[in-house]
């Protein structure tokens, strides 16, 4: 019978020997570069002359990434390397991760330009079930993100943004041979599962690689991806069913590519998060990535050791132990979370399958229990339902409203519309980092919904234009109903331009917001949030699609409940270090790492 791997927890005081550590399925060219990295950068090292902070204490993961992302290409002797690195193959980690996001983007957005073709509704809609198709996307996402994606804490946040990417990519190819509606809805719902699992590992990821001073820029560089993608999608419909005149069939499959190509790219050049390895016991491993991503970066400072790493736990363990005895805080939870070094056990594939059940819901009960996550876990769901009922609501069904509302050339003012992520996404790049991430998202559904707004207004004005004209039929009705036109697709523009924004803000904040050990799952009951916001957005988006205004205005208002949401939230984590532990600690740690309460209360020998 199968068996799998199955980590039991227990004490580091018991894990004097070496331990027998899980891999994760990390990809080929790091198993080698990891192995040639550690080798080659530790060979510098001695077990006697650790690095130590200031305050004489082992370097933490955060010490180690930090210093090697503001200091490249110098050792800790002040040295230029003896070979040259490139820093290039640390960018590659992140345009990989970029991919992989874009072919989100490409699979949701394709339904929206074959909606609006005359022979998908003659061949398959058969004049109903647009709605129950658009929504079954969401639907899948839905249930991949709430159960798939959130395995990524228990599982690993690479093998599941795999597991996304494949079923994404095999759902794209199957939807392309769909003979009616029914099955056509099905692959769709598999390929929304892909999809839903995919987003929680990937921005986990995206969180988690980087250092505190650069994950704003590298998160929001992986999210301004959906912009690839959607201009993809643009290109393609308008190459492949305007130009050409192809099958819809044919447009489908090559949406289907970017899955791939990410699958690729995910699988040659992603490793697994060093801080999920940590927080799992498997020091040595964690150690080996953080030495690769470190030379990636270019940096020569003498290598982090799994001795450092073990010693660095140990002490944190020390203080939270210490501090919950005087504090009363949860000594169970801290029994189960704090001591995390593992050993495989054997186990059938039924149990294998009951533990990651088990997994899943002891993870996502930790966010409703925890008080200090209860509070965020909610307001963050209301963010998400409310910008994904205004933006995904409403770009299901843009090509077919502006059909329905009379513009000309639907796929040039799709493409208009795509292109429009660009300065959104270089709007958040900038401003990330500096301005906050709870501000940026304030400010951009603000924004988002006053496009909406001056949409409707234009809207209703042309509707107007065009009674007039059909009675009248006055030149200057004609002049005024094509500015009519450039009107709303300016405001649909700026729209995407503002939400866009939104998502990479909220992206950023979800991440930090919540610690390493329940962040796939943070990410993945709040992604589900906003796939139910989705999925009734499409049913009444479809309901008023025969009454435009009314649909904007009611995507309007609802952004607006997502910037009040925000202003409730805890303090965001700008360049500073993410949480690692549900359980607060009382000391201050700065970007660079150094306790200097800690010190007070714990003096280091010398």
């Amino acid at each position: 019978m199968m068996t799998m791997g199955r980590p039991t927890v227990m004490p580091l005081a018991t894990c004097t020997g070496p331990l027998r550590l899980r891999r994760t399925m990390d990809p080929d060219i790091t198993e080698d570069s990891l192995s040639a990295t550690s080798e080659r950068r530790s060979s510098s090292d001695s077990d006697t002359n650790q690095q130590r902070t200031p305050f004489g204490y082992p370097r933490s993961l955060d010490d180690f990434i930090a210093a090697s992302s503001s200091s490249p290409s110098s050792s800790a002797s002040g040295q230029l390397p003896t070979n040259k690195t490139t820093p290039w193959r640390y960018c590659l980690i992140f345009l990989s991760l970029g991919v992989a996001n874009s072919s989100d983007a490409s699979e949701i957005l394709c339904i929206s330009y074959v909606l609006s073709l005359p022979d998908f509704q003659s061949q398959i809609l058969h004049s109903h079930g647009a709605g129950v198709l658009a929504a079954t996307v969401f639907g899948g996402m839905l249930l991949g993100g709430l159960l798939v994606g959130s395995l990524g804490d228990y599982r690993g946040r690479r093998p599941m943004l795999l597991i996304g990417l494949a079923i994404n990519c095999g759902a794209g190819i199957l939807s392309a041979c769909s003979p009616h509606l029914y099955f056509l809805c099905l692959v769709r719902f598999f390929a929304g599962i892909g999809i839903g699992a995919t987003v929680p590992p990937l921005f986990t990821l995206c969180s988690e690689l980087p250092s505190a001073r650069d994950r704003g820029f590298w998160v929001s560089v992986c999210a301004s991806f959906w912009m690839v993608g959607s201009i993809y999608v643009a290109i393609v419909g308008w190459v492949v069913l305007q130009v050409y005149g192809y099958s819809w069939r044919l447009f489908v499959l090559a949406c289907s590519l970017p899955s791939a190509l990410g699958w690729l790219m995910v699988y040659l050049f992603v490793t697994e998060s060093p801080r999920f390895l940590l927080l799992h016991g498997r020091y040595d491993r964690a150690a080996a990535i953080a030495n690769y991503l470190a030379d990636c970066m270019g940096s020569r400072l003498d290598a982090m050791t799994e001795q450092e790493l073990r010693e660095h736990d140990i002490l944190l363990e020390n203080i939270h132990t210490q501090q919950s005895s005087e504090h009363e805080c949860n000594k169970q939870y801290l029994s189960v979370r704090g001591y995390v070094a593992t050993q495989p056990t054997d186990q059938t594939f039924g149990e294998f399958i009951q533990s990651t059940c088990s997994d899943f819901f002891e993870s996502v009960t930790q966010l409703y229990t925890q008080s200090s996550l209860r509070r965020t876990t909610m307001l963050l769901q209301v963010i998400w339902f409310s910008l994904s009922f205004g933006s995904y609501g409403l770009l299901t069904w843009i090509n077919t409203l502006f059909v329905q509302i009379h513009l000309n050339n639907i796929y040039r003012n799709a493409l208009l519309f795509a292109l429009a992520n660009l300065p959104g996404n270089l709007f958040s790049a900038i401003l990330m980092d500096r301005v906050g991430r709870t501000k940026l998202l304030i400010g951009s559904i603000l924004l988002a919904s006053a496009s909406l707004l001056v949409f409707a207004q234009a809207v209703f004005m042309s509707d107007t234009d065009q009674a007039t004209m059909a009675t009248e039929g006055d030149e200057i009705v004609i002049d005024k109903s094509h500015k009519r036109a450039r009107i709303i697709v300016t405001a649909a523009c700026l729209f995407q331009c503002f939400s866009i924004s939104a998502w990479n803000s909220v992206d950023v904040l979800t991440g930090e917001l919540f610690p390493t050990v329940v962040r796939a799952s943070g990410m993945g009951v709040c992604t589900a949030s906003g796939r139910i916001g989705a999925m009734l957005a499409q049913f009444i988006n479809g309901a008023l699609l025969r009454q435009p205004v009314r649909l904007l205005l009611v995507a309007a208002l609802t952004l607006l409940v997502g910037a009040i949401a925000p202003l409730l939230l805890p303090a965001d984590h700008t360049g500073k270090a993410v949480h690692d532990r549900i359980v607060v600690a009382h000391y201050q740690r700065s970007v660079s790492g150094s306790y200097q309460q800690l010190a007070t209360r714990h003096p280091a020998s010398a």
